[in-house]
């Protein structure tokens, strides 16, 4: 289960009541808001995004959620080319295969981006260390 802070119920409520779209997550991370939103329902917001940047006065990132977890992590992460779940010590772990070319845009500076990969898989689907292979 997910918990929400009030800043996050307060971006969910207004993204849902201005799109119409079931808002699954939201993510506040470096002054961007990162939403998860059900799968054929990125369109929708996306015709809206300039007026929800207005009145949140921060970056969107729109990301579609999906069951599968090599989707999402293909709408989550870019460059991916293959995802294994792992069980290891009773914890998911994710190993991600990246193009050697792209590991240093996936991983951010200072590993900025990949610690928000790891929060969104361990929110969603409960793994606990990303592998970037």
């Amino acid at each position: 289960m997910i918990i929400f802070d009030n800043e996050a119920i307060r971006i969910i409520n207004l993204v849902e009541n201005l799109t119409n779209t079931n808002v699954k997550d939201v993510l506040i991370f470096d002054n961007v808001v990162y939403i998860v939103v059900d799968k054929n329902q990125k369109g929708k917001i996306l015709s809206l995004i300039g007026i929800l940047r207005k009145i949140l006065n921060k970056d969107i990132k729109v990301i579609e959620y999906s069951n599968n977890v090599y989707e999402f992590v293909k709408e989550l992460i870019p460059y991916v080319s293959f995802v294994k779940i792992k069980n290891q010590d009773g914890s998911k772990i994710a190993e991600i295969g990246i193009n050697k070319i792209y590991k240093g845009l996936v991983y951010g500076r200072n590993k900025r981006k990949l610690k928000l990969y790891k929060m969104f898989l361990n929110r969603i689907y409960k793994i606990k260390d990303i592998k970037i292979i």
